[in-house]
């Protein structure tokens, strides 16, 4: 039973992992099609992969974790310096959908709900949690494990092995700069 023709589901996905795949194909229940929003800010310092690895990790993804059927229902976007609900109405979203793994989400989250009612009130958000194999992932832990010997064995629990090469491949050009 679809209610929405156009779904967000926003993240800096640096990089993108299985948790983020998870959201996708929930998605996919509630929104005929659902766009994956890059937000992306240039000047950011401290960040992994830059704009287009982040959509190229994204979109290996996809084709690993999500039924090809459903792959012409999936946009990757970028937004930069602009609150996500007003996006969301330029762009004909009606629904922001976003992840909670823990309580310290949820505080981030209900800030960033707040923002987005007094921005674009029509804009509908639906909070969605992972299995709890998937909830311990995060970014940063999953380029913490890997600075480990067995690590990216925990690590390919969290995130693709495409995403843990190309972490990999990052963390060995940085040791030898």
């Amino acid at each position: 039973m679809m209610h929405h023709k156009r779904a967000i589901m926003a993240g800096s996905y640096d990089p993108f992992q299985r948790g983020h795949a998870w959201l996708v194909t929930q998605a996919l229940k509630i929104a005929e099609t659902v766009a994956i929003v890059i937000s992306y800010n240039a000047d950011k310092k401290g960040s992994t992969f830059g704009l287009e690895e982040r959509k190229q990790l994204i979109g290996m993804v996809i084709n690993c974790d999500i039924p090809v059927k459903d792959h012409s229902r999936i946009t990757v976007e970028v937004v930069q310096d602009e609150i996500l609900a007003l996006y969301a109405r330029r762009t004909g979203a009606t629904l922001l959908v976003r992840g909670l793994r823990n309580d310290l989400d949820f505080r981030y989250e209900h800030d960033i709900l707040d923002i987005n009612r007094i921005a674009a009130p029509e804009i509908e958000t639906v909070f969605m949690m992972p299995p709890s194999e998937l909830t311990l992932a995060s970014s940063t832990m999953v380029k913490g494990l890997l600075k480990f010997n067995g690590g990216r064995l925990i690590a390919e629990r969290f995130a693709h092995t495409c995403v843990v090469d190309a972490i990999e491949r990052k963390i060995n050009e940085t040791a030898s700069n």
